[in-house]
C-alpha cells in the first residue's frame, strides 16, 4: 500500500516538476530516490545533480536505523548502519529500515522501536549499549572488537562481505583485516572507489572474476 502511494507521488512529481526527477523503478515501500540539478552562482543549470533520498516511515525508527553522528576519514553513515545490521545478522536476526528487527528462524518481528532493538543487542552481546554508542561507527566497532573472538570474527566477516557488494570504501581501521581475510571471505573489492588504498591490491583476474 505504501509503495503504491509513493509511486503515485513519483508519477506526479515526474509529470510536473521541472527540476526534480525520481526513479520510478527504484521505489520501495519506504524509499523514493530523486535527482535534483545543480546550478552556478548566476543561476545557470549544470548537467549534473545531487541525489535526494526520501525515507518514509516511523520517525524514531528511521532516526535509529539511519542516523550516524560520525563521518571521520573514509567512514560514512552507511558503515555504521551496515555494522549494526551485521551484529543483528550474526545473532540470527535481520534488520530492516522498514520492518524492524526480525528473527530469521521464526520470521517473527521482534522489535519495531529503538528501545526494544537496543535491548535485544544488549542481551545478545552482553554489553550495555548507550544511545551514543549505537549511532557512532567507531564506538560500535570498539564494542565488537571486545567481544569473544568467535563473535568478533563472525560480525566483522559479515560486515566485510556486505561492504564488498556496496560502492563504499572499507573503513581504514579494518583494511588490514580485509587483506588478511580476503581469500577466506571471498572478497573481490570490485566496487571499491578508485581512491581506496585497497584498490591497488585487486588483480585484473579478481576484478573481472576470471
Amino acid at each position: 500500500m505504501t509503495r503504491a502511494i509513493l509511486k503515485g507521488i513519483v508519477t506526479k512529481i515526474n509529470a510536473h516538476a521541472d527540476n526534480l526527477y525520481c526513479d520510478e523503478k527504484k521505489i520501495t515501500p519506504g524509499n523514493i530516490f530523486g535527482l535534483f540539478p545543480q546550478y552556478t552562482e548566476s543561476g545557470d543549470r549544470l548537467d549534473y545533480g545531487v541525489q535526494i533520498d526520501w525515507m518514509i516511515g516511523n520517525m524514531k525508527w528511521l532516526e535509529f536505523s539511519y542516523y550516524s553522528e560520525s563521518y571521520e576519514g573514509n567512514v560514512k553513515g552507511l558503515h555504521r548502519t551496515q555494522l549494526m545490521l551485521s551484529i543483528f545478522n550474526h545473532y540470527g536476526l535481520s534488520f530492516s529500515h522498514i520492518k524492524g528487527v526480525t528473527d530469521l528462524e521464526t520470521k517473527e518481528v521482534v522489535a519495531t522501536n529503538p528501545k526494544v532493538a537496543v535491548e535485544i543487542l544488549e542481551e545478545k552481546t552482553g554489553v550495555k549499549l548507550s544511545k551514543n554508542t549505537i549511532k557512532n561507527y567507531f564506538k560500535l566497532i570498539d564494542v565488537v572488537n571486545k567481544l569473544p573472538k568467535k563473535d568478533k570474527d563472525g560480525i566483522i566477516g559479515i560486515f566485510l562481505k556486505i561492504l564488498d557488494k556496496t560502492r563504499a570504501d572499507i573503513p581504514t581501521d579494518l583494511q588490514a583485516t580485509w587483506k588478511k581475510r580476503k581469500s577466506e571471505l571471498g572478497l573481490t573489492g570490485k566496487f571499491l572507489p578508485e581512491n581506496s588504498l585497497l584498490a591497488e591490491s585487486i588483480t585484473f583476474k579478481e576484478y573481472f572474476n576470471i
